[in-house]
């Protein structure tokens, strides 16, 4: 099965309808898209309630559902979730604040069939302003990945993951302000960098997002007042990961 994962926040819940329409009427029809939603938001400090507009979409689309988690995993509540429950399925991550071109899925998907053994993405972090992006890519297929950027959409192949990640990630999460791990693309790529799994970028002729059409939060993650602590966040990964595993990473802004 292919399983797309996904989560959000409790003040967002009545605006991303938008964005589920967009993933359930994409040309490839994935086995499911699941919104991941914790009980309570750890960050926002807030309970969730359900609209019914998203409510309606489960209705509306059978292969789009709502699972409650008792845990908030912070950002990582769209993967780890996914994780416990379809491990052995490859996963698409996406983000509930983007709007993917209809063709994104089938294109991971092509790829994927190309190449079954490796974490595929549409966007890379490298240092010193340094990105790559589908549409920048010539004369390949793919081009090696380093920091994994998720808001385009990352796809992991079954049983990627080993028993191993959740609890590392606990450990990670012990030592942040409010066990709150806010830069899950650092985590994700240190694993990996851990583990040795391969992971590249895809080329696509245009950009995979409409940026246009995308919806704006105040609350993103990437905006000026909550930038210092992702930063934060990322400090305290790269420190976790030499010291316990000597995994040296480097902050790429």
């Amino acid at each position: 099965m292919i399983i797309v994962s996904l989560t959000s926040l409790p003040d967002r819940l009545t605006k991303i309808n938008p964005v589920i329409e967009n993933l359930c009427t994409q040309s490839f029809k994935p086995d499911k898209i699941v919104l991941w939603l914790p009980k309570q938001s750890k960050r926002m400090g807030k309970e969730y309630v359900i609209p019914d507009i998203l409510k309606e979409l489960t209705i509306k689309y059978d292969h789009f559902e709502i699972e409650i988690v008792d845990k908030d995993w912070g950002p990582s509540t769209k993967l780890i979730p996914a994780i416990q429950k379809y491990c052995d399925h490859t996963i698409i991550t996406v983000d509930d604040d983007v709007i993917l071109k209809p063709n994104h899925f089938e294109t991971l998907v092509n790829y994927n069939k190309k190449y079954p053994k490796f974490v595929l993405c549409f966007v890379s972090a490298y240092g010193n302003h340094k990105f790559m992006h589908p549409q920048w890519i010539k004369d390949r297929d793919i081009y090696p990945a380093y920091v994994i950027g998720g808001y385009k959409g990352v796809l992991y192949p079954a049983n990627t993951f080993s028993k191993d990640y959740i609890e590392i990630f606990k450990e990670v999460e012990s030592i942040h302000e409010n066990g709150l791990v806010r830069n899950d693309d650092y985590f994700v790529t240190s694993y990996f960098e851990m583990k040795g799994v391969e992971k590249y970028v895809c080329a696509a002729q245009e950009d995979v997002v409409d940026f246009s059409k995308s919806p704006k939060f105040e609350d993103a993650l990437n905006n000026e007042n909550t930038y210092t602590l992702t930063e934060n966040s990322m400090k305290i990964i790269i420190e976790y990961f030499r010291e316990k595993f000597n995994i040296e990473m480097k902050i790429v802004n």
